[in-house]
């Protein structure tokens, strides 16, 4: 067990439950996770062009990342605001459980690559059995959110978005993970928080997280599936579940044009 929880994907595993509990603490603590995990993410992106390791291709890719941690930011302090922290704890449970479950059951069983050139680690069987796992944990975090936090009205007449939601997420975590993967090997680098944490100022450590987030690769490595799937929910939650179904078509598009398109690349 302790062997498990020193790999990759059980300090994982531990961050996904210590950001619950930090959750558990209310409305200000939550936004006060977020404001700090966004921009710790931002200091990473940004820390790629300091660097002087980003190339004119990478501006756009660069650009549409910032934009994607601050946008998943923006709706996870309306989801919060609008809805309550056990929405929050959902979307949160599912990305995290996806992830997980993609990783162990991907070195498992997986031997199609999901994306060769620059998600070499992923497989199409490890993304199977995430979104299944993914699923089962957001349903089940969803009844515990009927149960206890009151949410049970609010539930039912917004049954469409959230079966949608908890369809896509797996999905979409799958291609926000991918996002920032393509962003790191465009830039040649391999932990979005390496260059944050080996930084001799103590100041950026510190607004990076570092002491959190640097044994798990980065901020970014950790949050970049949850700031897609945040923008997705709040959009489905504000608009109607057929806005969330073309999203979910448009994902599944996306991810069979980046199969078809893509050939294995070695750097």
């Amino acid at each position: 067990m302790l062997a498990f929880l020193n790999t990759k994907t059980g300090r994982g595993i531990v961050l996904a439950l210590g950001l619950l509990g930090v959750m558990a603490l209310g409305y200000w603590a939550v936004i006060a996770l977020i404001i700090l995990v966004a921009a710790a993410c931002m200091l990473e992106a940004l820390s790629f062009q300091a660097m002087r390791i980003v190339s004119n291709r990478t501006y756009v890719a660069l650009f549409v990342h910032m934009w994607i941690v601050w946008m998943g930011a923006y709706s996870a302090a309306r989801i919060l605001s609008d809805h309550s922290i056990w929405t929050i704890m959902v979307i949160v449970a599912t990305v995290y459980v996806e992830n997980a479950s993609a990783q162990i059951f991907g070195k498992r069983f997986g031997r199609t690559k999901l994306f060769p050139r620059y998600s070499p680690n992923k497989t199409v069987a490890g993304a199977i059995w995430g979104w299944a796992f993914g699923l089962v944990a957001g349903v089940a975090t969803l009844g515990l959110a009927w149960q206890f936090g009151g949410l049970g009205n609010q539930i039912m007449a917004n049954w469409k978005q959230w079966l949608v939601i908890l369809i896509i997420t797996p999905p979409f975590a799958e291609i926000g993970d991918w996002l920032e993967s393509r962003l790191k090997r465009l830039s040649g680098v391999k932990d979005s928080g390496e260059f944050v944490a080996a930084s001799p100022s103590r100041v950026i450590r510190i607004i990076g997280l570092s002491a959190v987030f640097g044994r798990q690769g980065g901020a970014l490595d950790k949050t970049d599936s949850l700031w897609f799937v945040m923008s997705a929910a709040y959009v489905i939650l504000l608009t109607s579940w057929q806005i969330g179904l073309a999203l979910a078509l448009g994902v599944v598009a996306a991810i069979v044009y980046i199969r078809t398109t893509m050939t294995v690349h070695h750097r």
